[in-house]
């Protein structure tokens, strides 16, 4: 598979459903070898924060390719990139590989932007023929003689000369690994012969998770039962040793410890870090709010359900709390800032789509009237330095 490109110039960012992946994966390397510079979500590291980095890689594409199947409309998260793409004017085309049962509101979308139909061909090069003939494709294809090679950011496979060099490479480190292995095989078998160690008993471990519980009754309690491991040889406890290493206990992130207060107006939570979060009091009974991807998030009970029960995903987002340790959060399309202690800044993040579960009116109904309260959210909310 090619790497997503990474570069500066002009590129097309994908949106697909992971269950399309293959068929997806086929075309974009079809697209690459006709020279187009291309990303797609594989190109995402391993810990970096997700939506922040789609947001990122859309905000800086030159235009959108979205692939269009049932499962992409089902897809949650392709629907976001998609609203998220179009509010900010970019430039979208649509292709379309099987016929697709489209919601109205997509598909008011859509309806104002090109789209190809796949299965309305049957010859594969006049398919990519019509999707390269979208004007919007131009400015992301490669021209040998304008470009400047950028080899941190080519998709194009390793040169020759870097493949031959990796056999020989990890043949020579599986020899060192055997014969070290030997080695320690015949200094451990000598030690032993000599002096045998006295036979001892490994103590048992008591662990007890001791972490502190937020006092919201919507978030969910870590268990707190104590596990003991008895001796049964003796029908005695053992004494943990101290010179055996327990496992790290998990507890929650201190920044997330909270309290909660009403009054006849407002609904607020107040975070031990400093951030107090005030909504309107017409809230109470209708939030969930967990710690998730170390932000602090606040979700519309009724959609978060609803979603999680019908699409097997987290829609019904409100906004997020969230802490940086410098100002790098500028740069994201959608939030409002609180204030800083010693150590971080805190900033309140907002979805960039309504994550409302739209199947269901009343449900979608409340979502939206909680949505037009975050101005309400934003202006009563501060920072508290304790």
């Amino acid at each position: 598979m090619i790497a997503a490109y990474e570069g500066n110039l002009p590129f097309i960012f994908v949106s697909y459903a992971h269950k399309d992946s293959r068929e997806v994966f086929d075309l974009i390397e079809k697209l690459a070898a006709r020279g187009y510079r291309i990303w797609y979500d594989e190109g995402i590291e391993p810990g970096s924060e997700w939506p922040e980095n789609i947001a990122n890689h859309l905000l800086r594409a030159e235009m959108v390719l979205a692939m269009i199947t049932n499962d992409s409309m089902e897809s949650v998260n392709c629907r976001r990139e998609i609203n998220y793409a179009m509010s900010k004017g970019k430039p979208l085309l649509s292709v379309v590989l099987e016929k697709t049962e489209i919601p109205a509101g997509m598909e008011l979308q859509l309806s104002s932007q090109q789209s190809v139909l796949r299965y309305n061909f049957t010859d594969e090069v006049r398919f990519l023929d019509k999707i390269e003939s979208c004007s919007y494709m131009d400015p992301c294809k490669i021209n040998p003689a304008t470009d400047i090679p950028d080899e941190s950011n080519a998709q194009n496979a390793e040169p020759t000369a870097t493949k031959k060099k990796k056999p020989d490479i990890r043949i020579a480190a599986g020899l060192g690994i055997v014969l070290a292995a030997l080695l320690i095989f015949f200094a451990v078998s000598q030690n032993k012969s000599t002096k045998e160690p006295p036979e001892q008993t490994v103590p048992a471990v008591t662990s007890t998770d001791s972490s502190e519980v937020s006092p919201d009754s919507n978030t969910a309690s870590p268990d707190s039962s104590a596990a003991t491991i008895t001796d049964t040889s003796s029908g005695t406890v053992s004494e943990p040793d101290s010179t055996v290493e327990t496992p790290a206990e998990t507890t929650p992130d201190p920044r997330w410890i909270y309290s909660v207060s009403t009054d006849e107006e407002n609904l607020t939570y107040t975070f031990r870090s400093g951030p107090v979060i005030v909504m309107p009091i017409s809230w109470k009974n209708k939030i969930t709010v967990m710690e998730e991807d170390k932000n602090f998030v606040f979700y519309h009970e009724g959609s978060r359900n609803a979603w999680q029960i019908h699409e097997g995903s987290h829609g019904g987002k409100l906004f997020s709390l969230c802490y940086s340790k410098t100002q790098d959060y500028k740069v994201l399309p959608s939030y409002s800032e609180l204030g800083r202690n010693a150590e971080e800044y805190y900033y309140l993040m907002y979805p960039t789509d309504v994550q409302g579960y739209m199947d269901n009116e009343r449900i979608y109904d409340e979502y939206n009237q909680m949505w037009q309260e975050l101005n309400y959210v934003e202006r009563h909310s501060s920072f508290s330095m304790n």
